[in-house]
């Protein structure tokens, strides 16, 4: 903020005579607009051998396009003067603007936050700024992946307010940007990146974006078949594995199936130098930041899971799921379990030929899966070595996707019972132990099973990752997707229970006692159009009623046997209900509405866009800001990285992401 003010040697400098002033009311968007052109056309002599001209144009409150976010209103914006009328799109944005309002107590977390967003939609840039009015004085903001900056009130006719709106200027016609991107302003903006011995990727669109004030995740895609997906984002060097180094080791002897494959990675350079940004963080206010950018091209893309559009689908894909997770055992890398990070492939959901059991037929490509794993963001290697020994970040996860004894870090007390191992029904059995003959020998039948866990019981190892635990993510998955389905055609609304849905998102974990511990669930946990998937949940919720770490029977102990009992459960409810027309029953694009507070339900987390509510936002920058009392400027402290957001006014209640030690 500082160099961008007041030590940019780069930037003539000038004579705050030349520069006018304020000569009327600055209450309105249009007369800061007014008086900005003017100081914009002051400035056409001062500013040499600009790529482009700047104009400052009022929104009145219209929605321009966003990645994530389409509700987002900035008062003004400052665009290119070739642009006409109103912005389209926040990728034709160079600043965004917010004035104050009667109505909005908080205006200038507002103005922040807007900042954030813009940032989002500008992977060519590594900061933005934008600009806070008031009737007597203006605020300047910076942003970046590790911070918000913005500066005290500066009035409208003090002595250095025309100097410092030309600094501010001039950095809007110099922007920081990441020289090897460029974008292109047409009808929709797409971007071209050009990577040292691959060429140039070019017309490439933002599919997916995370929240700017930490990793900034962006995800970038063409219309080329098959598609390209790059992956950028700015990493704290040594406190995580690396992504890319992940994948390489997963594919080196061949393609992997289930995973996400990688065509290259690394650093992104400006003129030979990693990108980076920093923050110098002060003793009892902030931590130092330094962030480096990286960049991942991959091979495949997909839809996010909650985008399966009927039962049959979403089943067929869970089913693979499983499958590939329990390969996993055999890898030493963990992978946490979250659903908002399974997506399904597009392309590979097909129909499930249950006569044959297409899954395990000779005529089905051996890499062949409905499911692929695609962000190792938080992934370790055991067997790697960081480059630091630094202090690894904390990884992070979606609570309702926890499986609950990751969540609580401690093993539930009680009185439980586990049910024996489901059979495979008939139908399939033949067929099942022709291709999977080891399962069917190493999990046969089992009784049922009583035991206590005393209050204070601690786990007899050192607690970490478990195969099961990523079972009991896929049954939280499933559990999701069936509550907020309804059916596309006829639609009828029924809303959720408030119970139920405030037992998945809410702060506190209550999904033992609102899904697992109870008899039976509600009736209306579920649309009325997809009450007959209710057995299986029942099935499968009766199987995690008890901690299987204390298990001691019918191999309960095996670090498969949960994937083995769901993929059993799903695959004879797949076969049993193969002609029921419920299975095919599309899904509404729009989800089940939460009863009473008639909000939609928070937007799930994917790959990529785990998104805050602008409200959300603005709160965090508000609680965060701290005087520098040396400087004259104000630091937002940058919030805990990566919650989920959606459009503003739209949240039930948001998922904020918990530690996972």
């Amino acid at each position: 903020m500082k160099s961008m003010l007041y030590s940019n040697n780069t930037r003539p400098e000038v004579n705050r005579e030349a520069l006018p002033v304020p000569s009327g009311s600055m209450n309105m968007p249009a007369d800061c607009c007014k008086y900005l052109n003017k100081f914009n056309d002051a400035l056409s002599g001062l500013i040499e051998n600009r790529r482009f001209i700047l104009k400052f144009v009022v929104t009145e409150r219209h929605r321009a396009k966003h990645p994530v976010n389409r509700e987002c209103r900035p008062d003004f914006v400052a665009v290119r003067a070739d642009i006409e009328g109103k912005p389209q799109y926040w990728t034709c944005m160079e600043a965004t603007a917010e004035a104050r309002s009667e109505k909005d107590k908080n205006p200038q977390s507002k103005a922040a936050a807007y900042t954030a967003f813009h940032l989002r939609a500008r992977p060519d840039y590594i900061s933005v700024v934008g600009i806070f009015t008031d009737i007597d004085y203006f605020q300047l903001f910076l942003t970046t992946p590790c911070r918000v900056y913005q500066t005290k009130p500066i009035k409208w006719n003090g002595g250095h307010a025309t100097r410092i709106l030309f600094a501010w200027l001039w950095r809007i016609y110099h922007p920081e940007v990441d020289s090897s991107m460029t974008v292109t302003l047409t009808m929709r903006p797409i971007f071209n990146i050009y990577i040292p011995g691959y060429g140039c990727y070019s017309d490439l669109l933002i599919l997916r974006t995370a929240e700017s004030l930490g990793r900034r995740t962006t995800i970038m895609t063409d219309n080329s078949d098959p598609p390209v997906i790059i992956k950028e984002q700015y990493i704290e060097p040594g406190r995580r594995y690396a992504e890319g180094p992940i994948l390489a080791k997963i594919h080196n002897e061949g393609s992997f199936p289930g995973v996400i494959r990688l065509d290259t990675y690394g650093p992104v350079l400006n003129d030979g130098k990693q990108v980076t940004v920093r923050h110098k963080g002060q003793a009892g206010l902030s931590k130092s930041i330094v962030r480096n950018k990286v960049r991942l091209v991959l091979k495949d893309t997909g839809e996010e899971i909650m985008n399966a559009q009927t039962p049959r689908e979403v089943l067929m894909a869970l089913y693979d799921l499983l499958e590939v997770l329990d390969t996993w055992q055999s890898l030493a890398f963990y992978i946490g379990g979250k659903g908002s990070y399974i997506v399904t492939s597009a392309l590979t959901i097909s129909y499930f030929d249950l006569s044959l059991l297409s899954l395990m037929t000779e005529d089905r490509s051996p890499l062949s899966t409905r499911v692929l794993l695609i962000d190792f963001d938080v992934a370790q290697d055991t067997k790697a070595q960081l480059e630091t020994m630094e202090k690894l970040m904390h990884r992070t996860g979606t609570p309702g996707y926890m499986a609950r004894a990751v969540r609580r870090g401690e093993p539930a007390s009680g009185l439980f019972e586990l049910p024996p191992m489901s059979e495979v029904t008939p139908g399939v059995k033949d067929v099942y132990g022709k291709f999977l003959k080891e399962r069917l020998d190493t999990f046969g039948e089992n009784d049922p099973e009583r035991f206590k866990i005393q209050k204070g019981t601690q786990y007899k190892e050192e607690f970490g990752h478990q195969l099961h635990f990523d079972a009991e993510s896929v049954f939280w998955v499933l559990l999701r997707w069936c509550i907020q389905a309804q059916p596309k055609d006829p639609l009828k609304e029924e809303p959720i229970d408030s119970v139920a849905w405030g037992a998945l998102v809410n702060s506190e974990d209550a999904r033992d006692q609102n899904f697992i511990s109870i008899r039976d669930m509600k009736d209306n946990i579920l649309h009325s159009g997809y009450q007959p998937l209710s057995p299986l949940l029942d099935e499968m919720r009766a199987h995690l009623n008890g901690d299987l770490a204390f298990a001691t029977s019918g191999k309960r102990g095996h670090s498969e046997y949960l994937h083995e009992v769901f993929q059993r459960v799903i695959l004879n409810f797949l076969f049993e209900n193969n002609t029921k027309s419920f299975m095919d029953v599309t899904k509404h694009e729009k989800p089940r509405t939460v009863a009473q507070t008639g909000k939609k339900r928070n937007r799930t987390g994917t790959t990529t866009s785990r998104t805050t509510t602008s409200r959300s936002i603005r709160t965090s920058i508000q609680t965060g800001i701290q005087t520098n009392q040396g400087t004259g400027l104000e630091e937002d402290d940058e919030e805990e990285e990566d919650k989920e957001d959606e459009a503003e006014g739209h949240s039930l209640q948001p998922h904020k992401k918990q530690r996972i030690e």
